[in-house]
């Protein structure tokens, strides 16, 4: 904990990062995301200090092990306005905190894009994390080619009409734990190509779409989750799939 070379601070637009000079920055201070992960090596965590970060196209791509830490107790003290897609490329990584938007700037073009994908067999844990994706066409997550994430307490909203907020693909899987998928344009969580999907304590509500689908072989186990407000019905499944929910309150099976 005393070697301050696993840590890289990265300074907030408040702090006037953009505008300093790097030559004249502390050791291991940084003016962007992007700079910091370009030196980033495995095991390394990336510090957030309260603000805003602007990060520009095509995004951030993260291929190395690392932790990413913002405000772990709430994440709206730490924005990310992202322009692009955070890209998780068969690593396995960490992050806390944190909350992600669109730039808020007039335009007449609506781009397809996620906030969040997870690819190549990549694993991706959150806690306490917001993605919005309201501004943008797509889906807000995806996780495909056996991909997976441990997530607790992050908030999945603002995903576009044809598209899903949290999309799971490809023999990948996620483990959600008091977590929210809500106020999507489209559906709430899409599940196919068997895809593994777990729920505990999860509210999946008020979406425009269906709130869960499940096709191609996938399954969802749900615990004390609550579907409910979905405009197209809380929860469609084909028959190759299988969806298993677990109450406290009875102890059964539906």
């Amino acid at each position: 904990a005393n070697d301050i070379f696993f840590a890289r601070h990265v300074l907030p637009v408040e702090m006037g990062a953009l505008a300093m000079d790097e030559k004249k920055m502390e050791h291991n201070h940084y003016r962007t995301i992007a700079d910091a992960l370009a030196v980033a090596l495995p095991g390394d965590t990336i510090e957030l200090g309260d603000g805003h970060y602007w990060v520009k196209e095509p995004g951030l791509k993260i291929n190395v092990p690392l932790r990413i830490v913002g405000d772990e107790k709430d994440p709206s003290h730490v924005t990310i306005e992202l322009s692009g897609t955070v890209v998780l490329d068969g690593a396995n990584s960490w992050m806390e905190g944190i909350s992600f938007r669109r730039p808020r700037i007039a335009s007449g073009e609506v781009k397809s894009q996620e906030i969040l994908r997870i690819i190549n067999g990549g694993r991706f844990d959150m806690f306490n994390c917001v993605l919005d994706n309201e501004g943008c066409g797509g889906n807000v997550a995806r996780l495909s080619g056996v991909s997976s994430g441990r997530w607790g307490q992050v908030q999945v909203c603002g995903g576009e009409k044809e598209s899903f907020g949290l999309w799971v693909e490809g023999g990948s899987s996620v483990d959600l734990k008091k977590c929210r998928i809500t106020h999507n344009h489209g559906g709430g969580i899409q599940g196919c190509h068997q895809a593994s999907i777990s729920m505990r304590n999860c509210y999946v509500n008020t979406n425009e779409g269906v709130g869960l689908l499940l096709k191609d072989k996938s399954q969802c186990n749900m615990e004390d989750t609550k579907l409910a407000g979905n405009r197209k019905g809380n929860r469609k499944m084909d028959d190759t799939s299988s969806c298993v929910e677990n109450s406290n309150d009875n102890g059964g099976k539906h």
